[in-house]
Formats: structure tokens, sequence, C-alpha cells
């Protein structure tokens, strides 16, 4: 019963923030508002996604209580070994380089546009501190604290650490309400799942993700229709370098659980 009852208030908190998107872009995007915001907005989109983020936060910091417990708490905002910097710096770095170079290369492009206009949506605006405030900063704020915060720790409390970490990038997947960017997302939530189950917090998640999105946008600036072999380089390079980045989190977060296994031992 008490394995329902996570579930339950996990699937709420997903239905409450899909509600609070639908409602914020009805407002803002479609709405009849003021012509010149309007026509602002419009042409800066990620202002609606940032937007909902925000009131979607607002909203579960004053649900949580009824809980027992509150925004920051199940955060998970811990203390984490700095060592770790570095590859969570490159592993996000890299990621952002694959996510740009994957959706460049013709193939993928028209058999997965979807993918490729999600991309596009992350990255446009009129104005680049914007895009970066409202998608590197708020929506990889919001993500992480909705999908490897709140629904990650409240699948943990009743299930294993595996359950968490497919559940949570399962539900991701699912608010992009598309199977192939639903199926992509998910991919990548499962990344972000285990740095944070081999770190131990939601900090160098936050910071990997930061690093990936903002990658991103400033590429997709600098990097106007990449032909699909200098694509394919930049993918090639990317995967091993993530791969690398990747171990040594791991490599990182086992040692520290040993040495923490050890002290208690003692």
């Amino acid at each position: 019963m008490k394995q329902v009852a996570a579930v339950a208030r996990v699937l709420m908190f997903v239905v409450l923030y899909v509600a609070v998107m639908f409602a914020v872009n009805a407002v803002l995007y479609q709405g009849a508002i003021y012509a010149p915001l309007h026509a602002f907005v419009q042409r800066n989109a990620t202002i609606v996604m940032a937007a909902a983020d925000l009131v979607a936060l607002l909203l579960f910091a004053v649900l949580l209580p009824l809980f027992g417990t509150t925004l920051v708490r199940i955060g998970s905002f811990n203390r984490w070994n700095t060592s770790q910097v570095l590859p969570v710096i490159g592993l996000g770095l890299s990621l952002g380089v694959f996510i740009l170079s994957f959706t460049r290369i013709p193939l993928i492009a028209e058999v997965a546009p979807s993918i490729a206009n999600l991309v596009t949506f992350v990255a446009q605006g009129e104005l680049l501190w914007l895009v970066l405030l409202n998608s590197a900063i708020i929506g990889t704020l919001f993500e992480e604290w909705l999908f490897r915060g709140i629904i990650y720790n409240s699948l943990l409390e009743k299930f294993n650490s595996m359950v968490a970490i497919i559940g949570q990038a399962l539900l991701f997947g699912v608010v992009f309400m598309d199977v192939v960017v639903g199926s992509f997302a998910a991919l990548g939530a499962i990344l972000y799942a285990l740095v944070r189950y081999f770190t131990g917090s939601l900090w160098p998640v936050l910071i990997t993700h930061a690093a990936s999105t903002t990658t991103i946008i400033v590429l997709s600036l600098l990097i106007d229709g990449t032909d699909s072999g200098v694509a394919m380089k930049m993918l090639i390079v990317s995967v091993l370098i993530l791969v690398g980045c990747m171990a040594a989190i791991w490599r990182n977060g086992r040692r520290s659980l040993d040495v923490s296994i050890t002290a208690v031992g003692k």
C-alpha cells in the first residue's frame, strides 16, 4: 500500500506540472494578452517553459509540506566529492555536443525531425542572455528538482535505486507526449539519474545539465548547418569523452561509497 501511495504521489506531481504547462502556454503563448508582449513571447518561446517551471515550483513548495517534507529537503542538495567536478563538467559539455551533432546528421534529421525541433526550441530566442536564463538555468533547475529530486527520491523511499532511475526516466519521457522525443529524453534522464546516484547529490546533476544545455545553445549560434561528415566526427569524439567522464564519475562515486561503508564498519 505504501508503494502504491508513493507512485500515486509521483504521478500527481507530473500531472500537476503538465496542467501548469498547458495553462501557462494558453495564457502567454496562445492567449490574447497585451499585443507587444504576446509578439515578444512568440519570438522567445522559452519564456513560456520558464514561467511554467517557476509556477510549478511554487505550487510544489506549497504541497510538499503536506507530505512531511520540503522542496529543499527532497531535492537532496547534499555535499559531494568535489574531485568529480571536472568529470561532471566534461560530461555536460560532451553531452551537449553529442545532442547537437546527433540532430545535425541528415538521417536523424529526416527520420526523427521532432528531436531536432526540440533542440532548436531550447536554443530559440532573440536575446542570448534570456535564452540561457530560461533554458540553461530555470529549465535545468526545475527539471532536475522535479525528476531527479522529488520523483527520484519519492520512488527511492519505497523502491530500489534501479526502479527510481527507470521510473523517473519514463515519467520524464511521457511529459513530452511524443514517442520519439520522449524516448530520447528518457535516455538523457537515465544518464542524469546515474550522476545523481553515483554522487549522492543533486548539485553535480544541475552542473551537468546546465553545461549540456549551455553548450547546445552556444554551438547552435556558432555552427549553422554543419555537414554530415563534421557532425559525425563531433558525435564520435563527444561519445568517447562522455563515456570517459561517466566512468570517472562512477569510479570516484564507488570509491566514496566504499570509504563511507568502511567508516560505518569501524
